[in-house]
């Protein structure tokens, strides 16, 4: 997903994952060491890195929302 309003809409990526809290730690770094991850990451930042900052947002699901199933 991307935003839609700027300043955000032009530099910024916002991707959902569904990683328990208490392990999620160590499931994004057991990611990152796969050969698979390492080998995506090596090609996308071919011509420089393209991540300036990562932010990290814990989020619980509410009565309205919709099934993650």
């Amino acid at each position: 997903m991307t935003p839609a309003d700027e300043p955000q809409k032009s530099n910024t990526l916002v991707y959902i994952l569904r990683i328990p809290v208490a392990s999620s730690g160590r499931e994004l770094e057991s990611v990152q060491r796969g050969s698979e991850w390492q080998a995506v990451q090596k090609a996308s930042e071919s011509n420089g890195k393209i991540v300036e900052k990562v932010d990290s947002t814990f989020m619980a699901l509410t009565d309205f929302s919709p099934s993650l199933r």
